[in-house]
């Protein structure tokens, strides 16, 4: 038998698990899915670390957590305040933020060397100004 997918109610699941780590636990693959496995209570057949990472969102929302965990502990150590509810929200955020701005750049990229490449052929400049094709008309098949 297959290993379960991801499903997208699962992801989304997962990314705010990831937003909301607290900044007392380490935080690795192994130990994220000890925690699915506890949380999801999805039985003995969670995630492997692979199919974890594989997973675009996860991945990034993982970097973003690992990122965000490393500051908090170098913010501890100048200042040994315990974070309240206010500044675990605020870091969720900011997680979230720094999830979607890094997707945001992905997908800007990716629409530059498109735009680029259309150019590039023949008469591409007419294939970038031609508007949408309706897609509302009864369509027969």
């Amino acid at each position: 038998m297959g290993a379960k997918k991801i499903s997208t109610k699962d992801e989304s699941e997962i990314l705010q698990i990831l937003r909301k780590w607290p900044a007392s636990k380490l935080l690795s693959w192994e130990d994220l899915r000890e925690h699915l496995e506890k949380t999801l209570k999805k039985g003995d057949s969670t995630w492997s670390r692979q199919s974890l990472s594989r997973n675009e969102n996860i991945h990034i929302s993982f970097n973003e957590a690992k990122r965000r965990l490393k500051e908090s502990r170098n913010a501890h150590k100048t200042n040994p305040k315990s974070i309240n509810e206010y500044e675990q929200n605020i870091q969720s955020l900011k997680s979230e933020l720094a999830e979607l701005t890094t997707k945001y750049e992905t997908l800007l990229l990716r629409h530059t060397q498109l735009i680029y490449n259309v150019s590039l052929i023949e008469k591409g400049n007419h294939l970038l100004n031609d508007p949408l094709p309706d897609n509302t008309k009864n369509q027969t098949g």
